[in-house]
């Protein structure tokens, strides 16, 4: 019940902001969308906890949530809108990560570059 109600209030919400909603959507479709092509991850594959309540530790699942992450914020969308993460973890956490796995993982670094890449295409 509470999960329906947190749900509705996110909806109450995007409903409330208007035309800026049918924006956001549209990037975060254009990132979603990119994730998918370097990836082959469906947004729904990485986004979501397991049935215990932990996330997926498979590496590409974890790098599809750097990225969307990392996207949504460099747009100026809050990522917590589209995945259950909490506060810390998207300020803090994952920006540090991300900026981490930039410099010393070269295969996160193509990928990252792929990425950007898709989404400047589709501008």
């Amino acid at each position: 019940m509470e999960k329906a109600i947190k749900y509705l209030e996110k909806a109450l919400q995007f409903l409330k902001e208007g035309e800026e909603v049918t924006g956001n959507h549209e990037i975060v479709t254009r990132i979603q969308n990119a994730i998918y092509e370097v990836l082959g991850l469906r947004f729904d594959e990485y986004s979501q906890k397991l049935e215990d309540g932990k996330w997926d530790k498979k590496l590409e699942k974890f790098y599809a949530r750097l990225l969307f992450v990392h996207h949504c914020s460099k747009s100026g969308i809050s990522p917590k809108q589209y995945i259950d993460l909490d506060r810390t973890t998207i300020l803090y956490d994952y920006p540090a990560k991300y900026r981490n796995e930039i410099k010393v993982n070269q295969k996160f670094k193509k990928i990252a570059e792929n990425v950007e890449l898709k989404i400047n295409e589709t501008l």
